[in-house]
């Protein structure tokens, strides 16, 4: 019989060391990576109730007892390679306080260049090991500490056209202790998600919309709940015996597009992307819960004055799986990335912001062909989706109207549940050669209905200006 891919996967660099909960390995069907990921999570929530208990007047207390508690929880997952964690914070405290007016710029490209090395190595020396290692931590310090920095050079910034959304995260100081705090806090450093300095700074003073922040617990473990039902779910397939593994989807030929096994194959992308992407709701949604019930997550009160605890929230499953659209997918998947480059990228390019944005997130995930195969063909699909909600959906739709269509949904559905596991395949694959044998797989069928329709279709016309004589 086939391996069990996730218990057989090791970790390189804890070969041989002590590891406290791999008593459990056998008996959870998990690699020893994926069980002190989980352990530390769960440890994370009656930790978040301890946080709570420290009053916000004594913030240096708040800072040690949360990021100590994180550097614990890194050494049991990484060991010696938490040292990239205390790297990364350092130079861009010294960067920060010695960088001069540039320090934001000097900042980027240490943080990035660093985060590409540590990808670098990963990939050359533990290829093909499905294992958890410093790099996700890492990438989300990526962004917490760029924007850090940013946050610091508007703070000293006189520039009076500055948007409302920078000015309101402006930072003016900061300290080492408060950096080291931001990046090791037990619930947020093993998975994220990312979030501004300054929400960090109120959770730990009660200052800004903490001053007023209530409840949090129950929502926090509502996500708890979610993310152990998204896992039960993901672990269906196996319970059954029948292995979904994405990665086995090239094993399935496709002699025809109109054959039986075309339509199977579609079937098993859709099942092997849909589990796949468990992974990541699952490490989301527990991290999310973990985060609110230390009381990091306020976002102010709805328009009934009930609180929402929804600032941290990185994903919602929901409509990434029932989005009729692609940018309803975009909208919905790894949420506080995409404020990330939002903040550093595109509010703050003047040529090209788009395509800059894009250049930074395809280097931000690492150095994978794979990814730049996903992007070029997503930026296309994005450009087609354009020209069929212009020229196709006021059929279906009037231009305006709130209402739905039913037809129209579930057709939009349908074309981007095939349409979306399509395009990232070569996210999972990572290689070209397995990218392109994916994409072989299908016929190149989305690529060719991509190209045919943003051909055939026209773009939105630009409306002519008004004549300026018949206004006065």
């Amino acid at each position: 019989s086939a391996p069990n891919t996730a218990a057989a996967s090791t970790m390189g660099f804890t070969d041989g060391q002590y590891q406290p909960f791999g008593w459990m390995e056998e008996a959870a069907g998990l690699s020893v990576d994926k069980i002190n990921f989980v352990m530390c999570m769960l440890m994370s929530y009656p930790l978040g109730l301890a946080m709570r208990a420290i009053p916000t007047s004594m913030p240096a207390v708040r800072h040690l007892f949360g990021g100590l508690i994180g550097l614990a929880f890194s050494i049991l997952c990484f060991r010696w390679e938490t040292i990239h964690l205390f790297l990364q914070a350092f130079g861009t405290y010294f960067i920060i306080k010695f960088g001069g007016k540039n320090s934001h710029l000097i900042a980027m490209v240490f943080c990035m260049g660093h985060l590409t090395v540590s990808n670098l190595y990963h990939r050359i020396y533990f290829w093909g090991e499905f294992a958890l290692n410093i790099n996700g931590p890492l990438m989300v310090l990526t962004q917490k500490m760029t924007q850090l920095a940013y946050s610091v050079h508007d703070g000293k910034s006189k520039d009076d056209k500055m948007s409302k959304y920078l000015k309101d995260l402006k930072v003016t100081d900061v300290s080492l202790l408060e950096i080291m705090g931001h990046t090791f806090l037990f619930s947020n450093v093993l998975a994220g998600p990312n979030h501004h300095f300054s929400d960090y700074r109120d959770f730990i003073n009660g200052d800004g919309r903490a001053k007023t922040a209530r409840g949090g617990i129950a929502y926090g473990l509502v996500c708890l709940l979610s993310a152990f039902a998204i896992m039960a779910f993901s672990r269906m397939p196996e319970a059954i015996g029948y292995d979904l593994d994405v990665h086995n989807i090239n094993e399935y030929h496709m002699s025809s597009v109109f054959s039986v096994d075309f339509i199977r194959g579609l079937v098993l992308l859709w099942a092997g992307m849909l589990l796949y992407r468990c992974t990541f709701y699952f490490a989301w949604k527990i991290s999310e819960g973990a985060n609110c019930v230390a009381g990091l997550g306020y976002n102010g009160d709805d328009a009934e004055g009930n609180p929402k605890w929804d600032n941290l929230k990185n994903v919602h499953p929901t409509r990434v799986e029932l989005a009729d659209n692609f940018k309803g997918v975009l909208d919905s998947w790894n949420c506080k990335t995409q404020e990330w480059l939002r903040y550093v990228c595109y509010e703050r390019v003047k040529f090209q912001p788009v395509y800059a944005t894009m250049m930074l997130s395809a280097l931000w995930h690492g150095p994978y062909l794979g990814y730049y195969m996903t992007f070029a063909t997503a930026a296309l699909y994005v450009e087609t989706c354009r020209k069929v909600r212009h020229n196709i959906r006021p059929y279906f739709v009037p231009e305006g109207s709130k209402t739905s269509n039913s037809l129209y949904y579930v057709l939009g559905w349908l074309v981007t549940c095939v349409f979306l596991n399509y395009v990232v395949g070569p996210f999972v694959m990572l290689t070209v050669d397995a990218s392109l044998k994916f994409w072989g797989n299908f016929r190149w069928c989305v690529h060719i209905i991509l190209l045919v329709t943003f051909i055939v279709l026209p773009g939105k016309s630009k409306k002519p200006k008004a004549d300026a004589k018949k206004t006065e």
